[in-house]
């Protein structure tokens, strides 16, 4: 647990800008009238990182991993 002395601007930052993405994401999924669009709320939240570039990593990562999870369960039984 972070103590109350330990916040800086940056962890703020950081969590005005996760809480940001979340809000974001489930507004966009509900303008496109998207199912359980709160799972992309949830993917904002496991991504954010400090820096741009970490995000970017992360998201690809998942995107990589989602992909291969579709077609194994594409190509099975």
């Amino acid at each position: 647990m972070i103590a109350a002395q330990n916040l800086t601007n940056s962890h703020i930052a950081l969590a005005v800008k996760t809480a940001v993405t979340a809000v974001l994401s489930i507004y966009a999924a509900n303008l496109l009238h998207l199912p359980q669009g709160y799972w992309g709320a949830m993917s904002a939240i496991v991504v954010m990182q400090s820096e741009v570039g970490a995000t970017v990593s992360a998201s690809r990562d998942r995107l990589i991993g989602t992909a291969i999870a579709c077609l194994t369960l594409l190509g099975g039984p």
